[in-house]
């Protein structure tokens, strides 16, 4: 019986980190897949797998009349000047006073660096997100394409986290001496899933659930 209790901890590990994978066979037209693709893989860090196995990582692509153009998230530093009566408020950061947030009276937002106000006007500098577009790509040299969703990967860990944690508790009680208290081996059954839904959750957050779109299987 003990040995059917370990064996229920090891095969509930290789549960955690699941995995969804999409062809072009899984949907109705090419086409339906390549906008599937462009929804799901919006504002993700993708591992581009090609024909030839060369893999890439970009932070976004999407396909257009059977291309695949490849994006990358680029940081810029921007110095701006404004009006001291154009903004509604700075909130500073802590004791910092040469960072922090501007809210501007119209609705715009900042999150400055350098702050420095003079007279009747503002200078900061900021950050700027911008997309870069790094290559384009025939979709017929590539053979898939994956991406990883770490909250998804949290049921994939809490199930077998539970189990894990059930076994392990079962375990745990069979070892505590037969002249002991039963509320040892009850706690034992009882705090085994938890701390299993726990360690299961996180592990499945940090290896994520992985999507595969095979596109030249």
């Amino acid at each position: 019986m003990k040995i059917f209790y370990l064996l229920i901890p090891v095969f509930s590990l290789l549960l955690i980190g699941c995995s969804s994978t999409y062809k072009v066979t899984d949907f109705p037209s090419k086409a339906k897949f390549y906008a599937d693709f462009n929804k799901s893989a919006s504002n993700k860090t993708l591992k581009i797998k090609l024909s030839s196995d060369s893999s890439y990582t970009y932070s976004g692509a999407e396909i257009v009349n059977d291309t695949l153009y490849c994006i990358n998230n680029e940081n810029e530093i921007i110095n701006k000047i404004i009006l001291l009566s154009d903004i509604k408020e700075i909130k500073y950061s802590g004791s910092n006073f040469t960072k922090g947030s501007i809210l501007l009276k119209d609705g715009e937002s900042f999150e400055a660096d350098e702050i420095n106000i003079n007279n009747d006007t503002v200078s900061f500098s900021y950050i700027n997100s911008i997309n870069i577009l790094n290559c384009s790509i025939s979709i017929n040299r590539v053979k898939e394409i994956s991406y990883k969703n770490h909250w998804m990967g949290i049921p994939g860990g809490l199930i077998p986290g539970f189990i894990c944690g059930l076994g392990g508790g079962f375990l745990i009680g069979d070892t505590i001496p037969t002249d002991r208290a039963h509320l040892d081996k009850y706690l034992a059954i009882v705090y085994g899933p938890i701390l299993g839904v726990i360690i299961g959750s996180v592990w499945g957050w940090l290896n994520g659930r992985i999507y595969t779109y095979k596109f030249n299987p």
